[in-house]
């Protein structure tokens, strides 16, 4: 197009160069036959423009044309472009297929030799990387978790009950017990719950713990260090925590109804809304602990130990065991007993004082 525009403007020029010629050389003739030389030139006119009209009539078809098959050549190229994204797309899900089958058959074979590892009663340092190795599954694939909780659960639950394990272990848990707890309450297993009964959990040493909604019942924590643990809302009840030491665990909404906490260390410890009632709490230590809406009735306070607590008030301490020994707060020191006739005597101690 550009092209027969150039043509077209020289030819124009050309013509007009010609004319102007002709009129200077010829100005007599050309004023007594104007019409003449009109016509003549409308004529060359029609001449010149005529084969550029059809020039570019032809080129523009030539020009649409070319757009069209340059339409359609994209056209396919796109088609074909499509089809070889669907195939990619189709081999890429295969490959993540075969690669899920790959993890799933290697987590397979992860899975039985741990267990294996587990079952082993003659080594415990091989029934310790089976604990590892079953905690590494419950990490690498959410799926697995539930079962590897379950297996685990298991086995704490026999060994912790076991009478044998008891007596073995009287003040301090064995290397597999402390561990096995310890897995079960990281944040992996946040969607199950611990369920054990009378188990022996003596000596532990765990931190930021995830006990709650748990079902603990008449369990034994004796001389365990549980620090910024949360037991909140779990059933606790009979449970015996003497000697431990609780600074900043949480037990919020707890079912501790008959539990032992003498000689326990709860710093800054919450007891918020729990049932403390009949439980033990003689010669423990809270400072900055929180006592709101718990419930205190007949707790034993003998030489226990208040210091900047929350949330204890007038009615709730009154209700509790008083004893001369016990430590309250100064706003709430005239609520202490003069004498010690109404406080309740532990049994086995009344058995020493009579041999």
């Amino acid at each position: 197009m550009k092209s027969s525009t150039k043509i077209f403007t020289i030819t124009t020029i050309l013509v007009l160069i010609g004319v102007v010629v002709i009129v200077v050389n010829q100005w007599q003739w050309v004023q007594t036959n104007h019409e003449i030389l009109r016509n003549v030139l409308l004529g060359m006119a029609a001449l010149v423009g005529l084969p550029i009209l059809i020039w570019r009539g032809f080129s523009a078809d030539t020009t649409a044309k070319a757009v069209e098959q340059n339409s359609k050549t994209t056209l396919k190229q796109l088609e074909h472009n499509s089809k070889q994204l669907e195939i990619t797309q189709e081999q890429l899900r295969n490959t993540q297929q075969q690669i899920q089958i790959s993890e799933n058959t290697q987590i397979n074979e992860r899975f039985v030799k741990a267990v294996e590892q587990l079952s082993n009663e003659v080594n415990a340092t091989i029934r310790l990387g089976g604990i590892f190795s079953l905690f590494k599954i419950a990490k690498d694939s959410e799926a697995e978790s539930e079962a590897v909780f379950k297996i685990l659960h298991s086995r704490l639950e026999i060994i912790s009950t076991s009478e044998t394990y008891k007596i073995e272990n009287k003040d301090q848990p064995s290397v597999e017990c402390q561990e096995i707890f310890r897995v079960l309450c990281t944040p992996y297993f946040k969607n199950f719950r611990i369920n054990i009964s009378e188990g022996h959990f003596c000596g532990m040493d765990i931190n930021n713990a995830i006990l709650s909604n748990c079902k603990l019942y008449d369990c034994d924590f004796s001389h365990s260090i549980f620090l910024k643990c949360d037991f909140s809302n779990s059933e606790l009840s009979g449970s015996r925590f003497s000697c431990a030491d609780l600074s900043k665990s949480n037990f919020e909404s707890c079912n501790l109804k008959s539990s032992n906490f003498r000689g326990a260390i709860l710093d800054s410890t919450s007891f918020k809304k729990a049932l403390l009632c009949y439980s033990n709490f003689e010669n423990q230590r809270s400072i900055g602990t929180i006592y709101k809406d718990a419930d205190l009735y007949k707790m034993k306070l003998r030489d226990a130990y208040f210091k900047q607590v929350k949330g204890l008030t007038y009615e709730q301490i009154t209700q509790a065991y008083l004893h001369s020994s016990t430590k309250l707060p100064q706003e709430l020191e005239f609520a202490c007993p003069t004498n010690d006739e109404d406080y309740p005597i532990d049994p086995f101690e009344t058995y020493q004082l009579n041999s």
